[in-house]
C-alpha cells in the first residue's frame, strides 16, 4: 500500500517528508479526538437516559395508581409488570432508611443511600445500568433500584465510534495529503534538490573526476534555483556560492595533483637514469632513506642497512670518517666532498666471490638541521685510470730524464718491475744488421725481495741470455718481435724449446725458485716516423715471475700503453745523442756588430757554434764574408732599422747548419749611434713543437672526423668554436668551419628550441658537472620521417688551471642499439612467459640462479588425483584428433578451476589429472581449496556428454601429508611430486567409485568441520594395508558447522 502511495506521491520517499506527513496526520487525529470525545460521552449519556425513560414513565404511572388505591398495591404483580420490560433484569425495593424490603431478578449493586442516582457497571456478561427511582406509596417514600441491560447502548455506541473513527481518518488523510502537496511544492522538492546537489558535490570532492577540470564538468557542481524570496531561497543561494567556491578549490587541487604526478614521474625517470647512489643520513649516521637509483653500490642490501647507523654496517674506521663528514656538513651548512674506498662484491658475481676495492666520490649537502643527502658516484675506473696515468707519467718522466738510450732502458725495466711486481726484467734490441735481437747488458731484478741464492741464479740466467741471438718467431722475444703484440706465458717450464729457448734454467727444483711466468712487450717507434718502414721495433722488454700466474688483462693493457709511450721517448733518445753532439752548448749567442755588418765582439757563450764559425774565424769579418749576399743584406737591413728607430727589433730567421735548417730568434738593440747588440737564440725546438702541435691538431681533427659520434664545442659565451663532420652533416652544413662564430639561434629556425639548448649548456657551465647519457628522440625531415634515438652528453672543458673555458657536446645515434635492446627485452618476456607456463614462479626463479636438480620438502600438502570413468573404451571408438580435442576441453576447464582455487596443477597422464595444494608456497587452507576443486570438478564433468548421450563421471582421490616437490634432470624437466602421500592419493582415486570423492583420514580430520562426509569404512590399500576412508559429500551450511 505504501509503495503504491509512493508512486503517487514521490515526495514521500524523503525521510523528512515522511516525518512531516506522520506528524501532521497524528496532530489532525489528536485534534479530532479532542473535539469528538465529549460528543461521544454526551451521546452515551443520552443513550443511557433513553434506556431508563420507559421505566421512569411506568413507575410514575404505578405510583399514581397506588396513591389512588393503596390497598390494591401488590408487589408481586408490580414486579411481574417490571419484568415484562425487556431491558429490566432485576430490582430491589428499599425503605427510606435503605432497608431492603423485597427484590426480583438480578440484585443491583447500587444502594439507595448512595449519593449517586444511577451507576454504569461492566461485568463479564454484559454492561449493566443500575438506577434508583423514588417510589412514593401513600404517606411513605420508598426507593426502587432497578438493573437495566445496557448492551444495546454499547452496540449503538460502538457503531457510532466506528463511523466517527472512519470519518476522522478520512478527514486526517485528506488534510495531510493536501498539506503534503503544498509542502512538496514549496519546501520538500527544493530541499530534496539541495540534498542531491550536496551529494553530487561531495562525490566530486572525494572522487577523481578528471572531466571536472578537463571538460569543465557541470554535472558534479550544478545547483537548483528557487523562485521564492524567503529563507529557503537564501539558503539555496548561499549553497550555490559555496558550491562555486568548492569547485574552484577542487580545480586548484586537481591541477596541483596533476603537476605533482608529472613531477613524480619525472623524478622516477631521473632516478632510473642515474648511476649514482643517493641516500639520506641523519646526524647520528643512520640510514633514513635510499633512493631507487643504483643499489649495486650499497655495502649491504637495502633491507639490512635501512634504519641502522654507520657503525652497525661499516668497518669502524670507515664509519668514523663518514660520521665526521656528516657532522661537518651539518655544522658548516656547506656541501662537503670526500673520496673513499670500500670493498664490495661485484654486482654480477656470486655471493661468496671475493670483494674488490671500489672508489667513490661523494657530495654531502644539508637538507635539514639533522639530515644530509649523500650522493655517491663510483669513480673506480677514474681512480684506476689516474693510477695508470700517474704510472705512465712517472716512468715517462724518469725515462725522459735519462741521459742516453741504455739508461732509459734500465729505468724502464726498474720502474715496470716495481710497479707490476715482476721479479726480473731484461731488454732485447735489434742487432747492427737489424736481422736479429740481442739481449742488452742492462737488466733488473728485485733484490729487496730475493735471497742471495735466487739472485745468483738470475744473474746466471741473464749471463746466458746475453749470449743468445734471437730471430723472428724464435723464443719469447722473437715471437713478440714477429707479432708486434704483447705475449703472456703462464708457465714457461711446460713450454717447448721452440717457444722458450732457455728452458734449462726454468725446470723446477725442490726449494729453488726459477723463472716461471713470462711476459714480453714490444717497444715500437712512432708511426709518424718513416725511417723504419720494415723493422719498426726499437726493443723488446721481457719480464719473469718466480711463480705461475694467469694473465692480468689490465696490466697487459697498462704496460702496452706504456710501451707505446716509451717508443716515442726512446726514439727521441736515439736522435738526442746526435742532436746533443751538434748543439751541445747552443743557448744564446751574443754579438756586437756595427752598421756596416762587421763583427766587433763575440761573447764567450758558444764560441764553438758551427753556425757562427769559431771566434777567431769570424771576428773582424763582415756579414757579407760569412753569409750569402741575400742573407747578409737582410741582416744589415735589420741593423739599420734598429739604429734608425732606436728600438729593439725582434726577428726570426733560419740558417742552414750542416745541411739542416735551424731556426733562430734574435733581439737587435742599439747601444750607440752605429753599433747594435745582437742576441740570437736557437728556437728550433720551439718551432718543432709548434709543428708537432699543428700535426697533433691535424691528427685530432682526423680522429674527430673518423668517429661515428657527432661532436661540437663552444666557448663560455655559447658561441660555436668547432665541430666534426658528422655534426656538421646533421646540422646541414657543407663544411665544419662554417659553424665557427655562430650560435644556436643562427643554426636553428625555432628560437624556443635554440633557447632550450642554450639553457642546458648554461646549466653545465654553471654547475661544472657533466650531463651524461640524456636520451632523446628525433624525426628526420621529409615525407617519411624516420624516428631516431640520440644519446646526448655535455661536458665542461677546463684549462690547466681547472677553469671552465667552454663546453663539449657528444651526440651518438643509438637507434640500432635501442631497437636491439627492445627486441631483446621482448624476447626475454616471451621466454619468461613460456617458462612460467611450465614451472611455478619460485621454481623458475631458482632454475635461473642455479644448475642441476631442485627439490623442496613440504610438511603438509594435499594431493588430488582424478580419472575419467569409461574413457579408455571411448578412446577406442574416437579418432586421435577427436580424443585430444575432448581431453583438451575437459582438462582446460579443470585448469581454470585450479587457477580459481589457487592450486598447482602438476600433470596429466592419459585421462588422469593431478593437482596439489600447499606448494610451492605453503598455505594452511589449501586442503579446503582441494575439496572445493573436487566438488567443482564433479559439477564440471557432468557438462560433458559421451557418445551414448550420458554425462561423464570422475573418480577422485585425495590425501594429505608430506611430499617432496621439484624438477630433476637437465632436459625436458617438469615439476613433479614424490612421496608416500602421492601414492596413497593415487590409490584413493583408483579404489574409488564413479562420481564420488574418496579421502583419507588425514584429509577428513582437516575438513570434517566444514564439509559433509560419509564413512566408507576400512579398505585394503596396496602397500599400506587397511585404511579408514571417507566419501566427500558436500559443503556444510553455517548452521551445520555451528
Amino acid at each position: 500500500m505504501f509503495d503504491r502511495v509512493k508512486t503517487w506521491f514521490p515526495q514521500l520517499t524523503a525521510r523528512l517528508s515522511r516525518r512531516i506527513v506522520v506528524w501532521v496526520f497524528l496532530n489532525i487525529l489528536l485534534v479530532e479526538v479532542l473535539v469528538l470525545a465529549p460528543n461521544l460521552y454526551r451521546h452515551r449519556r443520552e443513550l443511557l437516559n433513553e434506556l431508563q425513560h420507559p421505566t421512569q414513565a411506568n413507575i410514575e404511572l404505578l405510583a399514581r395508581l397506588s396513591s389512588d388505591s393503596i390497598e390494591i398495591f401488590d408487589r408481586s404483580q408490580y414486579f411481574h409488570l417490571l419484568k415484562t420490560q425487556p431491558t429490566i433484569l432485576g430490582g430491589t425495593l428499599h425503605q427510606r432508611d435503605g432497608t431492603e424490603i423485597d427484590r426480583f431478578g438480578e440484585r443491583p449493586e447500587l444502594q439507595p443511600n448512595s449519593k449517586r442516582t444511577q451507576q454504569y457497571f461492566r461485568n463479564p456478561n454484559a454492561p449493566r445500568l443500575d438506577v434508583v427511582y423514588p417510589f412514593p406509596l401513600g404517606d411513605s417514600d420508598y426507593f426502587l433500584v432497578l438493573r437495566h441491560d445496557a448492551s444495546i447502548v454499547n452496540r449503538t455506541l460502538l457503531a457510532d465510534i466506528a463511523l466517527t473513527v472512519i470519518a476522522a481518518f478520512l478527514i486526517a488523510t485528506v488534510a495531510t495529503l493536501t498539506i503534503s502537496i503544498v509542502l512538496e511544492r514549496t519546501t520538500i522538492t527544493p530541499i530534496l534538490k539541495l540534498r542531491r546537489d550536496l551529494q553530487r558535490a561531495g562525490e566530486a570532492i572525494t572522487s577523481d573526476c578528471e572531466t571536472c577540470i578537463a571538460e569543465d564538468c557541470e554535472t558534479c557542481f550544478e545547483s537548483s534555483s528557487y523562485p521564492h524570496n524567503d529563507e529557503l531561497g537564501d539558503t539555496i543561494a548561499a549553497f550555490q556560492t559555496t558550491i562555486n567556491q568548492i569547485r574552484n578549490t577542487i580545480d586548484r587541487r586537481k591541477c596541483a595533483e596533476m603537476e605533482l604526478a608529472t613531477s613524480s614521474a619525472e623524478m622516477q625517470a631521473l632516478f632510473a637514469a642515474m648511476t649514482e647512489l643517493i641516500m639520506v643520513i641523519d646526524s647520528e649516521g643512520r640510514y633514513r632513506k635510499i633512493a631507487p637509483t643504483n643499489h649495486a653500490l650499497l655495502y649491504k642490501p637495502e633491507a639490512e642497512i635501512l634504519g641502522k647507523t654507520f657503525y652497525e654496517v661499516l668497518p669502524p674506521q670507515t664509519a668514523k670518517r663518514f660520521l665526521q663528514a656528516v657532522r661537518e656538513t651539518l655544522s658548516t651548512r656547506k656541501t662537503v666532498e670526500i673520496e673513499y674506498s670500500i670493498h664490495l662484491t661485484p654486482p654480477d658475481a656470486p655471493p661468496d666471490s671475493p670483494t674488490v676495492e671500489t672508489w667513490f666520490a661523494s657530495r654531502l649537502s644539508p637538507i635539514s638541521d639533522d639530515a644530509v643527502i649523500w650522493v655517491a658516484r663510483n669513480v673506480t675506473d677514474r681512480k684506476r685510470t689516474q693510477e695508470e696515468n700517474q704510472l705512465l707519467l712517472t716512468i715517462t718522466q724518469a725515462i725522459d730524464a735519462a741521459p742516453d738510450f741504455n739508461t732509459a732502458i734500465e729505468v724502464a725495466l726498474e720502474r715496470l718491475c716495481e710497479a707490476t711486481g715482476w721479479h726480473y726484467g731484461e731488454a732485447w734490441i735489434l742487432s747492427a744488421d737489424r736481422m736479429a735481437l740481442e739481449c742488452t747488458p742492462t737488466w733488473y731484478c728485485r733484490r729487496d725481495r730475493l735471497d742471495s741464492e735466487t739472485q745468483q741464479r738470475l744473474e746466471e740466467f741473464h749471463a746466458y741470455s746475453e749470449g743468445l741471438t734471437v730471430l723472428p718467431d724464435e723464443g719469447l722475444p722473437g715471437r713478440v718481435w714477429q707479432t708486434r703484440t704483447p705475449i703472456w706465458i703462464e708457465d714457461v717450464s711446460i713450454d717447448t724449446w721452440a717457444v722458450f729457448l732457455r728452458e734449462s734454467f726454468t725446470q723446477p727444483e725442490p726449494g729453488k725458485p726459477v723463472p716461471t711466468a713470462g711476459f714480453g712487450v714490444p717497444i715500437v717507434v712512432s708511426q709518424t716516423d718513416t725511417s723504419h718502414t720494415e723493422s719498426d721495433i726499437l726493443a723488446v722488454l721481457v719480464f719473469f715471475l718466480l711463480e705461475a700466474r694467469q694473465q692480468d688483462r689490465r696490466w697487459v693493457n697498462v704496460v702496452s700503453a706504456l710501451a707505446a709511450q716509451l717508443g716515442t721517448v726512446m726514439q727521441q733518445k736515439l736522435f738526442g745523442a746526435e742532436l746533443r753532439a751538434l748543439f751541445a752548448a747552443m743557448t744564446d749567442v751574443i754579438l756586437t756588430i756595427d752598421a756596416q755588418g762587421c763583427y766587433l765582439k763575440i761573447a764567450p757563450t758558444n764560441p764553438a757554434d758551427p753556425s757562427y764559425r769559431s771566434a777567431h774565424g769570424i771576428l773582424g769579418k763582415t756579414l757579407q764574408d760569412v753569409f750569402d749576399p741575400d742573407r747578409a743584406h737582410q741582416f744589415i737591413g735589420y741593423i739599420w732599422q734598429s739604429l734608425n728607430e732606436r728600438t729593439t727589433l725582434e726577428v726570426e730567421y733560419t740558417l742552414d747548419v750542416n745541411g739542416k735548417a735551424r731556426w733562430f730568434a734574435a733581439r737587435i738593440s742599439p747601444i750607440s749611434e752605429d753599433v747594435v747588440l745582437w742576441v740570437a737564440r736557437d728556437i728550433s725546438d720551439r718551432k718543432l713543437a709548434e709543428e708537432q702541435l699543428a700535426e697533433k691538431d691535424s691528427y685530432l681533427r682526423l680522429i674527430l672526423d673518423s668517429i661515428p659520434q657527432q661532436v661540437f664545442w663552444k666557448d663560455v659565451d655559447l658561441v660555436f668554436r668547432g665541430c666534426n663532420k658528422n655534426w656538421a652533416k646533421a646540422a646541414r652544413l657543407r663544411d665544419p668551419q662554417e659553424v665557427v662564430g655562430k650560435t644556436d639561434y643562427d643554426l636553428l629556425g625555432d628560437p624556443h628550441m635554440a633557447e632550450f639548448f642554450r639553457q642546458k649548456d648554461r646549466h653545465v657551465l654553471a654547475t661544472g658537472q657533466p650531463e651524461l647519457h640524456v636520451v632523446a628522440n628525433k624525426v628526420h625531415p621529409g615525407e617519411e620521417g624516420e624516428q631516431i634515438w640520440l644519446d646526448i652528453n655535455r661536458l665542461p672543458v677546463r684549462d690547466a688551471d681547472d677553469r671552465i673555458i667552454g663546453i663539449l657536446g657528444v651526440i651518438e645515434d643509438i637507434t640500432l642499439r635501442k631497437q636491439a635492446l627492445d627486441d631483446l627485452h621482448a624476447e626475454r618476456e616471451k621466454s619468461e612467459r613460456l617458462l612460467l607456463n611450465v614451472l611455478p614462479k619460485p621454481i623458475a626463479e631458482k632454475l635461473k640462479e642455479q644448475q642441476g636438480s631442485i627439490s623442496t620438502g613440504f610438511e603438509v600438502a594435499t594431493v588430488l588425483f582424478a580419472d575419467i570413468v569409461g574413457f579408455t573404451p571411448l578412446s577406442a571408438r574416437l579418432s586421435a584428433t577427436e580424443l585430444v580435442e575432448l581431453l583438451n576441453q575437459i582438462f582446460s576447464s579443470f585448469d581454470r578451476l585450479a587457477e580459481v582455487h589457487d592450486l598447482e596443477k602438476i600433470k596429466t597422464i592419459g585421462d588422469a589429472y593431478m593437482v596439489v595444494g600447499g606448494i610451492p608456497l605453503p598455505c594452511p587452507d589449501r586442503a579446503e581449496s582441494i575439496a572445493e576443486m573436487a566438488l567443482d570438478m564433479q559439477a564440471t564433468i557432468s557438462q560433458f556428454i559421451s557418445h551414448n548421450g550420458e554425462a561423464f563421471q570422475l573418480r577422485i582421490g585425495i590425501n594429505t601429508g608430506p611430499v617432496v616437490a621439484g624438477a630433476i634432470g637437465i632436459k625436458k624437466f617438469i615439476y613433479d611430486l614424490w612421496g608416500d602421500t602421492v601414492n596413497v592419493a593415487s590409490r584413493m582415486e583408483s579404489m574409488g567409485c564413479p562420481g564420488r570423492v574418496q579421502v583419507t583420514r588425514a584429509t577428513y580430520d582437516l575438513l570434517k568441520d566444514r564439509y559433509n562426509f560419509e564413512r566408507r569404512g576400512q579398505v585394503v590399500v596396496k602397500g599400506k594395508g587397511r585404511m579408514e576412508t571417507y566419501w566427500l559429500v558436500g559443503r556444510k551450511f553455517r548452521s551445520q558447522r555451528a
